[in-house]
């Protein structure tokens, strides 16, 4: 467990020693069913965080909400992004991010993805008809060139450049150097996973938010996934994961934290969620 967590009790919206998301009264409902209904949560900084629940509990609706796919009913999030990950000198699109906090109730995906909060999806978004290296550098940020104002003289050569060598040392990380050149659609199951990670950490995120990393990957890149997550903490990226292998929870998670019906009904170590009676029963359903 992260050290600083060691001191915190187990139950729902406890506050964390340092966090890096805090979420209040976050709602969205679809016609009468309501998906997400969470009064208040805290993700801490630079420590992995599973994120459980049965089918349907909403995990995934959450995820969109926060990271700005869908809109919420009511309530807020605020980000705490800190130091930045990745291993590139942050743009000066990432200005905003060095503010002590950051609201982000309504701003657009991409807004919030330069202030440092990246997504994985479920079903894998690489663009199949490029490169696999070109995937990468489409994270990349200060992109110069992509303005005309900006691309006269030689600085964008230079960032182009840099970019691609980062690039190539995060495909290299990921195992994937080897087929850079090759289009994305080529790429396994699995492969297509470590293309979104090294997607994500090409974007520099203080914090990355995982949707089933693991679903669908061979049992051979399992371990490298993990791995992978292991050390983004050391990195400066915190890790907000969903996954449904208790297995993979407990070997991994600093912090767990259950929704049930959109509701967050248990929270703290791994072993101290996983024999929660409200989690077993919301995972085995309740006796009569």
């Amino acid at each position: 467990m992260a050290e600083a967590l060691k001191s915190v009790p187990g139950r729902p919206g406890v506050a964390k020693p340092s966090p890096i998301l805090v979420v209040e009264g976050v709602r969205r409902a679809f016609g009468g069913l309501v998906a997400v209904d969470v009064e208040h949560l805290e993700i801490q900084r630079s420590s992995v965080t599973a994120l459980i629940g049965p089918n349907g509990s909403g995990k995934t609706t959450l995820f969109n909400l926060l990271c700005g796919f869908d809109s919420v009913d009511e309530g807020e999030w605020r980000i705490f992004p800190g130091s930045r990950g990745g291993g590139v000198q942050p743009g000066p699109e990432a200005e905003e991010s060095k503010l002590g906090e950051v609201r982000l109730t309504g701003r657009q995906s991409y807004e919030i993805a330069r202030l440092g909060m990246v997504r994985t999806f479920q079903l894998t978004k690489s663009l199949s008809l490029l490169s696999v290296l070109d995937n990468v550098l489409l994270a990349a940020k200060d992109q110069v060139g992509e303005r005309l104002s900006r691309s006269l003289g030689r600085r964008w050569r230079e960032i182009d450049e840099r970019n691609r060598s980062a690039a190539m040392e995060i495909l290299e990380r990921f195992g994937l150097a080897h087929m850079s050149d090759e289009y994305a659609g080529a790429l396994s199951g699995g492969q297509r996973k470590l293309l979104e990670l090294a997607r994500a950490v090409m974007a520099r995120p203080s914090l990355l938010l995982l949707d089933e990393p693991l679903a669908g990957v061979n049992p051979a890149l399992v371990e490298s996934i993990l791995e992978h997550l292991l050390k983004f903490p050391a990195e400066g990226m915190t890790v907000l994961f969903v996954e449904h292998s208790m297995d993979m929870v407990m070997s991994i998670s600093d912090w767990v934290v259950c929704l049930e019906e959109g509701s967050v009904i248990a929270e703290g170590p791994p072993e101290v969620v996983a024999s929660d009676p409200l989690v077993v029963d919301a995972y085995l359903g309740r006796e009569e």
